[in-house]
């Protein structure tokens, strides 16, 4: 796949890591720093690459990785959730996250929240001032009982 995107940004190497679910994928220059929006076209990129596969290419703002269809966030926290022998509906889940890749998180969360513009269309809560404002978020969450108005409603 590398030798067939040839177009690498100037200053850009394209790096490649595999692990045991995904193979990552990453725009960066020589210091090893990258932006969201090289990853977003190395994304669009590597999809146009892709074959008919059970597969679905990731852009993490980070890294972009390419992973079987099934294999996210929210897939994983349910089979913890399972292996520990926790029901799903026994608890109050909050999600949180900056990128494409939490979508399924978001989706299993009873309460989202969102620290980049790049998911404030999916979230409950928009935080714009990123995760640094995460414990002020959830100390007005916890003064307002908003949780337990919502538990409630189940």
């Amino acid at each position: 796949m590398g030798e067939a995107i040839r177009d690498v940004p100037v200053g850009q190497k394209l790096v490649f890591k595999g692990g045991r679910t995904m193979l990552l994928a990453r725009l960066q220059d020589d210091r090893g720093n990258s932006l969201p929006h090289q990853q977003q076209w190395l994304a669009e990129r590597i999809r146009g690459l892709m074959p008919p596969l059970p597969m679905q290419v990731v852009d993490t703002r980070a890294s972009v990785t390419i992973q079987h269809k099934d294999v996210n966030k929210g897939s994983a926290f349910r089979t913890y959730l399972e292996l520990i022998g926790i029901p799903r509906d026994s608890i109050y889940v909050i999600g949180m996250g900056d990128g494409e890749n939490d979508t399924e998180i978001f989706d299993e969360a009873d309460l989202s929240l969102g620290f980049s513009r790049a998911v404030s269309h999916m979230v409950d809560i928009d935080v714009p001032f990123g995760p640094q404002a995460v414990s002020h978020v959830l100390g007005v969450i916890n003064d307002s009982n908003i949780y337990a108005r919502q538990l409630a409603l189940r």
